[in-house]
């Protein structure tokens, strides 16, 4: 189920970035952590957890977001998916994954291109669905992503956290882990 789920944890990281009226294309950086829960009546169950570095570059003049996402599972060999966000003019978006692991489309809170929270609906080839919840708080990008069936009945809890890096701790980070990497 956990390589189903893969692209799931690399996607809306999205628009947390402030830019000014005058900025037409800015990249950003995060590295960080999503826990990976079973859903239970009286304490979800912890499964398992994954990191994700990522590079998104926003370009205010086409109304996008591209993200480059790098999963990173212990013992495993480091994945890359690349994400396209289209920002409409009401702070709704779609979104859609380069080799179409996932679509979707969301609603973002606050001013555009400074938002500060947003959630967003991803529906996967075999019909499952992801609703998220992102919120900005210090810097930091705060994720909690349900995985429903195609039946709708809970099947996963996301509990996400990815800090703000800079440019040269992205850089040294995506050396260290992106040696033997698949693209996909």
């Amino acid at each position: 189920m956990l390589k189903i789920l893969k692209p799931i944890t690399y996607f809306v990281f999205l628009l947390s970035i402030p830019l000014n009226s005058y900025a037409q294309e800015l990249n950003t950086y995060y590295f960080g952590e999503s826990k990976i829960y079973v859903p239970n009546k009286i304490e979800d169950k912890y499964v398992g957890s994954s990191q994700a570095l990522i590079k998104r570059t926003v370009d205010t003049e086409k109304n996008i977001i591209i993200e480059k996402l790098v999963n990173i599972e212990k013992d495993k060999t480091p994945m890359e998916f690349e994400v396209t966000f289209t920002i409409s003019n009401d702070n709704s978006f779609t979104m859609k994954e380069k080799n179409n692991s996932f679509i979707g489309k969301g609603k973002l809170k606050g001013n555009k291109w400074n938002w500060s929270s947003w959630t967003s609906e991803s529906i996967l080839p075999n019909k499952t669905s992801i609703i998220s919840d992102d919120n900005i708080q210090d810097g930091n990008l705060i994720v909690l992503k349900k995985y429903f069936s195609p039946d709708k009945q809970l099947r996963v809890i996301f509990k996400e956290k990815y800090n703000k890096i800079t440019e040269k701790e992205y850089l040294a980070l995506h050396i260290k882990h992106t040696k033997s990497m698949k693209k996909y």
